[in-house]
């Protein structure tokens, strides 16, 4: 088993077992006067072992649905039976937080450690002549070699580097070399090194093990951008039993969803930070407090760069084409109809109020646009083909208009007005007409990427007045004036400059 695989291993077993947080609950049923003994309600039967080591926890909930832990001190299991146990306090983190009758979380090393192989171990003894480093070095490389006649052969190619193959987790070695201290002709070991043994070594081996993935746990789980919903939500399968987010991903799959997910929780910490005002970090320590100030540089930093584009340009023009989804036909005039009530816009979004602070959320829109539409007129429906200018104010309440690669949110207030023909086919009578809206109300979104472009997505609402100007016909059926309503869905593409 390769070194990463182990570290991988050790994550897994950590959040598998540790997320059973309930099971881990002890109560302090008895305690000394010196407080460095404690009695607790779980022994054998809750997988502690006769000499476990251990580490109490407290649990403090910072904020809705997040939870930390903080550990409290090590024990070490001195007497365990079935249902209760004893340890010994050995070493305190936060003193004076043990007290009789109150539940802290314990995990212990034969819990983490549960279904574990004991380790394979081969102690070997490697004796030195001249050169004690060197030989060593040559021997941790590739282990026991075949000695050679350098006059008599010669080393044509090398088919590898050299490396070292195991047979068991870990090979102890104890170091020693020839001397003749006496002056005889018999050559004794002189130790120069020697490794613990192999039980002992096992038991450090083990107790390591089980602080690490304690580490592991609590740096994960006390981390302001890890939830456990988001956690178990990767874990989802389908009806079909296989993952919904599987397992095994291409490099940049990995990547991508990785900067994603965090940068939308520190964006999400950011903004519950601001929230909180002041004593939003009471309940960090110093280590953890550094880490959340460094996060919160890192975002405060994104989020710069990415308002630049907003200082870089002062226009963003954009190409639309909309729909009417309202119909103001009347049905009992099947002969003049437009089926196709659309419209082409062209628009230019000024940013020249980003120089006010006060008015920085706010952009000028100017736009012209040709629409066809049909209405009725008061005796008959007439078909309309308008020429228009709009004048438009908008305001963003999230996000700047300008933000590279976010949902940006608006909404906006305008005015209209142009000219349009009418007409009717029943009667063959044609009209000119001064149009107007006063005020056309909005609200849209759009995005902008990194190469100028952009798409925006709006749905606008007003009354359009129509009077007439000339008429071939004075006593036809062409309207005076009329009113109609618009409700405009629009897809446009954008680009700054």
């Amino acid at each position: 088993m390769t070194q990463a695989i182990k570290i991988i291993f050790l994550f897994f077993i950590s959040f598998t077992q540790v997320f059973a947080i309930e099971d881990t609950i002890v109560n302090i049923i008895s305690l000394s006067k010196s407080g460095k003994t404690i009695y607790v309600d779980r022994g054998k039967n809750d997988n502690i072992g006769s000499e476990d080591f251990g580490i109490l926890l407290t649990r403090e909930e910072i904020e809705l649905n997040k939870v930390i832990f903080r550990p409290i001190a090590k024990l070490r299991a001195v007497k365990v039976m079935d249902q209760k146990s004893v340890w010994i306090v050995y070493k305190e983190f936060i003193p004076n937080m043990i007290s009789l009758n109150k539940k802290f979380l314990l995990f212990s090393e034969s819990a983490f450690l549960k279904g574990r192989s004991e380790l394979k171990i081969d102690s070997n003894t490697l004796v030195t002549i001249d050169n004690p480093a060197k030989e060593v070095r040559e021997y941790l490389v590739e282990g026991e070699e075949l000695a050679k006649k350098n006059s008599e052969y010669k080393a044509l190619a090398i088919n590898h580097k050299k490396e070292r193959h195991f047979n068991s987790d870990y090979e102890l070695l104890n170091v020693g070399k020839w001397d003749n201290k006496l002056e005889e002709e018999k050559y004794y070991i002189d130790g120069i090194y020697r490794s613990p043994r192999a039980k002992e070594f096992s038991e450090r081996r083990r107790v390591q093990t089980f602080e690490k993935m304690v580490v592991a746990f609590l740096e994960k789980y006390n981390d302001p951008l890890f939830h456990r919903e988001s956690f178990f939500k990767e874990q989802e399968k389908s009806s079909s039993g296989l993952p919904l987010n599987p397992v095994y991903k291409s490099a940049s799959k990995k990547v991508k969803d990785s900067n994603q997910y965090k940068a939308a929780q520190e964006e999400k910490l950011y903004k519950n930070l601001r929230e909180k005002g002041d004593a939003w970090s009471d309940s960090y320590s110093d280590n953890e407090l550094a880490n959340l100030l460094t996060n919160m540089n890192i975002v405060r930093e994104r989020k710069r760069r990415k308002n630049l584009m907003t200082y870089k340009f002062d226009y963003q023009a954009h190409l639309a084409f909309g729909l009417n989804l309202v119909n103001n036909e009347n049905l009992n005039d099947p002969e003049t109809t437009e089926q196709s009530k659309y419209d082409i816009e062209l628009a230019v979004e000024s940013y020249i109020l980003k120089n006010f602070q006060s008015l920085k959320d706010f952009s000028l829109e100017g736009s012209v646009r040709r629409a066809k539409d049909s209405y009725y007129g008061g005796v008959l429906n007439v078909r309309s083909t308008e020429y228009s200018l709009a004048g438009q104010l908008n305001w963003y309440p999230f996000l700047e208009p300008a933000v590279i690669n976010e949902n940006i949110y608006y909404v906006g207030i305008y005015t209209r007005y142009g000219i349009a023909r009418l007409n009717n086919i029943s009667t063959n009578e044609e009209g000119n007409y001064q149009v107007f809206t006063l005020p056309g109300f909005k609200v849209g979104l759009k995005y902008n990427f990194d190469n100028l472009f952009g798409f925006k997505m709006s749905f606008g609402y007003g009354s359009i007045r129509s009077e007439r100007m000339t008429r071939n016909a004075d006593d036809g059926t062409l309207p005076n004036r009329a009113r109609y309503t618009e409700g405009k869905l629009s897809l446009a593409l954008t680009r700054f400059f």
